[in-house]
């Protein structure tokens, strides 16, 4: 396969990158953070659509989709596979072969493309990623680590690493069916002779039928007796019923008459009391009959009384009208006084509105001067609570805020600088998954050919049983389980990174936020103080001529104090006139001789009645006579009280006549009836005995009933028990069986022994013969290379072997280099078209990646692309691709193919 043209669009940084690659060396190059191993990246997502991180952070940020297009060679055949996802998760894909006059559709759908592309390719994503695919720093681990890290690399690049892991979790599961064995034991051992405990339980069940059927007999000779107890005690209890009924009517009515005595007795004396009110009847009513006379006389005094008054009143009103009439006349005299302050007055109040216009001014600027002032007292306040806010997330701000301004700057960059750093982690830690979900699918795939193949061993094909190719499937799913849950503890610390992320983000947004405040403060405080120096130099010129008008107005309060009493004295002329003139209205229509005539014609009338009736005091004698007749009214009412009193006098007797004679008739019922409380006290006695023997025996019956339910379930618990006895016994015997073939299966599996020898002593001939090849391709002056069974290089000449530590710097990279081609070629099967290394430079001094340089050179492959951050790589390169990024764009430069020299 020969990589010929990469089109991607909204991946990762990449809006819109066209790439064409060349044979030969085809150098990328830039610097860390450009996009480089996107590019990488994309190749794989685009033939095998899987990623090292999430397929939806592939999208650009602020994308709505992202597209790849890869075109690549195989067999002298072009094809071109596009696919394409959007944010929504709608997925596209479709592979096109090219041929002549345009494009041949061969597939779509993303799993039907990736399986007709590893069909075409020969080799899975696997084989891609071990064998072409060469991550960072991997050449130089292959030499450098110890033997025993260098067999483990080996391991996982042959894909055999699964089968050590393999070999040591089935020590695990040996382990635990050992665990659950014991426990099974213990089990076993805890539950006892459970046979000889059911005998002994239903034993006692028998004993207490007996002991129930005794009881039923006994309960009903009781229940019999009981009932003729209710019966008798019915009976009794019936003439207990009506003798307190009997006894109960007698009671009320004995009471009744009780009462009507009590009642007639009261009235008889109240008739009595009133017989000697009524004794003064006639002499009341003499008094009585002058009340009517009296009235008159007296309500004759109290108009004589109203008249002299109205006489008085009139006087006194004639003389207040005189008064007003006089200061009246006195007041319209001084008006023309009043026109002359008021013209005065008018002149000093225009000056005074200039006045008060001045002191508002004064006050506006005042005012004006209090809010710039509480303004930078806001500010100060405002700038340090953006310095406290700041030492919460760094106690070392300065006080100064120009200083602070300073210190804000630098620390913002330090917030920067971790960010990078948090970003670099989260990047190895996606790296770390995507190299989980590389060994998941590798461990579903032999999931897969175990499923397709079942007699086979998926890694080397030899025969296995179904037992041992069915624990094999149990080990690898649950290898795969663990695996699947190691990626959420990633996430999960991802997680953690991506708070602290947001927490750095918060940090630098609110270090830059108080920047920006702090110099939009500092900018505020001083325009403040220059606008304050000009309102200092106005409140000065202004509250000067202020003052010059304060001594022109001075005695303006004493002229309008005088003004607004002559207003005053004006005004109230008005009211006095409107006051006179109702005296006037009043005393129209008073007649004075008039009423003199009429109190001369009362006095006689009072003086003859006066003279009839014999009175002294009119009042007094007006009280008697009143009191007099009230009395002679309320004695006229007793009367009617006292033939009322006879009639129920006369009703009473006749009620309790009747009732002694009912008395009577209801004590000969009450002799007649029989009742006797003590043949009812001994029935009852005897009941509740019989019942209380009764309850005896139904709680002594249900207690049994009770013990019985007890043994009865506990007849079932040990059947239960029984029953889990022998399930329990049989699952032991199946465990001791898996473990027995789980051993056996371990065996197949040993390091020494089993598959994993098996595997490697196939590869090392094959890789040794390959890596002979390449490293005398280098021209290097040694015979020959053996690899040992940590797969460590050893060197032959002249019949002598040497360590690779004898070789120099550049020897070394060769080496390794070489080292890797050989697993790539013994993975691959076929002849390798295109090898692909990430940032092989890594960690490499100058010296090695001179030597990188020319075994890469001397490499017989027709395509290799390489990511470097080197610029050395341009001097090798058939084609160099520079990639900067500007904006968070990745942007591609294509420089011009270069002939490299022999």
């Amino acid at each position: 396969m020969r990589i010929k043209r990469i089109s991607l669009e909204n991946f990762g940084s990449h809006q819109k990158t066209d790439i064409t690659f060349a044979d030969g060396i085809n150098a990328i190059i830039g610097n860390n953070g450009a996009g480089k191993t996107t590019i990488l990246e994309a190749i794989a997502y685009a033939l095998y659509h899987r990623a090292s991180r999430q397929q939806d952070e592939l999208i650009r940020i602020g994308a709505p989709y992202m597209r790849v297009a890869l075109e690549f060679e195989v067999d002298g055949r072009s094809y071109i596979v596009t696919r394409e996802r959007g944010r929504d998760g709608e997925v596209s894909a479709e592979l096109h072969e090219i041929i002549e006059g345009g494009k041949k559709l061969i597939q779509r759908d993303q799993s039907k493309v990736s399986s007709q592309i590893e069909a075409i390719l020969g080799f899975s994503r696997d084989v891609f990623l071990q064998g072409i695919y060469v991550r960072q720093g991997e050449i130089q681990e292959l030499l450098e680590s110890q033997p025993s890290k260098r067999k483990e690399i080996i391991a996982r690049l042959l894909g055999i690493d699964m089968l050590e892991r393999l070999w040591e979790e089935l020590r695990e599961v040996i382990d635990r069916l050992d665990s659950e064995i014991r426990a099974m034991d213990r089990e076993i051992a805890a539950m006892g002779d459970v046979d000889k405990e059911r005998l002994e339980v239903e034993r006692k069940i028998e004993e207490l039928k007996g002991k129930l059927s005794e009881l039923d007999s006994q309960k009903y000779i009781l229940q019999s007796k009981i009932e003729e107890l209710r019966k008798l005690v019915d009976e009794i209890e019936e003439k207990r019923r009506k003798f307190i009924e009997l006894k109960s009517k007698l009671t009320e009515i004995e009471r009744k008459i009780e009462q009507n005595i009590r009642k007639k007795r009261e009235l008889e004396s109240e008739l009595i009391r009133i017989d000697e009110s009524l004794s003064k009847l006639p002499e009341i009513e003499k008094i009585a009959s002058k009340f009517d006379k009296i009235s008159r006389l007296r309500d004759l005094a109290v108009k004589l009384s109203d008249l002299r008054r109205n006489i008085e009143t009139a006087n006194e009103k004639l003389d207040e009208l005189r008064a007003l009439e006089k200061e009246i006349s006195d007041i319209e005299g001084r008006k023309e006084i009043l026109v002359r302050i008021k013209e005065e007055i008018e002149e000093k109040r225009s000056k005074k509105q200039e006045l008060t216009k001045m002191d508002m001014k004064l006050a506006g600027l005042k005012e004006k001067e209090s809010d710039l002032l509480r303004r930078i007292d806001e500010i100060r306040v405002l700038s340090s609570l953006e310095l406290n806010s700041l030492r919460e997330i760094a106690e070392e701000v300065p006080e100064d805020p120009e200083d602070a301004l300073q210190f804000c700057s630098q620390f913002s960059e330090n917030l920067k600088k971790h960010l990078e750093e948090i970003d670099q982690n989260m990047k190895n830690l996606n790296n770390e998954i995507a190299a989980l979900r590389e060994r998941i699918n590798s461990y579903s795939v032999y999931l897969g050919e175990l499923s397709t193949n079942p007699e086979r061993c998926p890694l080397c094909g030899s025969k296995l049983t179904m037992e041992v190719i069915e624990e094999l499937r149990g080990n690898l799913q649950r290898s795969l389980n663990e695996m699947e849950a190691r990626i959420p503890e990633i996430e999960e610390r991802l997680a953690s990174l991506n708070e602290e992320r947001k927490l750095t983000v918060e940090r630098i947004g609110r270090v830059d936020d108080a920047s920006k405040k702090l110099r939009e403060n500092l900018r505020e405080l001083s325009s403040i103080n220059d606008s304050l120096r000009k309102i200092e130099e106005d409140i000065r010129d202004l509250s000067e001529k202020i003052a010059e008008l304060g001594d022109h107005l001075r005695d303006l309060d004493e002229l309008e104090l005088e003004y607004r009493k002559l207003i005053s004295d004006i005004e109230r002329v008005e009211k006095l006139k409107e006051k006179a003139e109702g005296l006037r209205s009043l005393l129209i229509g008073v007649d004075l001789d008039k009423m003199r005539q009429e109190i001369s014609s009362l006095e006689g009338e009072i003086a003859s009645l006066t003279k009839e009736l014999n009175v002294v005091n009119i009042e007094e004698e007006y009280q008697r006579s009143k009191k007099a007749f009230i009395e002679f009214e309320r004695l006229k009412g007793l009367l009617r009280e006292r033939e009322r009193i006879s009639s129920i006098l006369n009703e009473l007797s006749e009620e309790i006549s009747l009732d002694s004679e009912k008395v009577r008739e209801l004590s000969e019922m009450i002799a007649s009836l029989g009742f006797d409380e003590a043949a009812l006290s001994e029935a009852r006695s005897e009941l509740n005995e019989a019942e209380e023997r009764m309850r005896e025996i139904i709680k002594t019956r249900g207690e049994l009933e009770g013990v019985m339910g007890e043994l009865k379930k506990k007849i079932s618990e040990l059947e239960t028990k029984s029953e889990k006895l022998r399930k329990l016994r049989e699952r032991k015997e199946k465990y001791e069986n898996f473990r027995l073939k789980v051993l056996k299966i371990r065996e197949i599996f040993s390091r020494d022994r089993g598959i994993q020898a098996s595997l490697r002593e196939r590869a090392k001939p094959i890789i040794e013969r390959e890596l002979n090849e390449i490293f005398s391709s280098f021209g290097f002056d040694y015979d020959s290379i053996e690899l040992d069974e940590n797969f460590t290089p050893i060197l032959r000449r002249g019949g002598k072997a040497y360590s690779f530590d004898i070789l120099s710097g550049g020897e070394r990279i060769s080496l390794a280099l070489a080292l890797r081609l050989a697993i790539a070629r013994y993975l691959v099967s076929t002849k390798i078209e295109c090898f692909i290394l990430d940032e092989p430079t890594i960690h490499l001094d100058d010296e090695r990646i001179e030597s990188l340089l020319e075994a890469l050179s001397s490499l017989q492959i027709p395509q290799i692309i390489v990511v470097t951050h080197s610029p050395r790589f341009r001097d090798i390169a058939s084609r160099s691709i520079l990639v900067s990024k500007v904006n968070g764009i990745s942007n591609i430069e294509m420089l011009e193919e270069v002939m490299v020299s022999d």
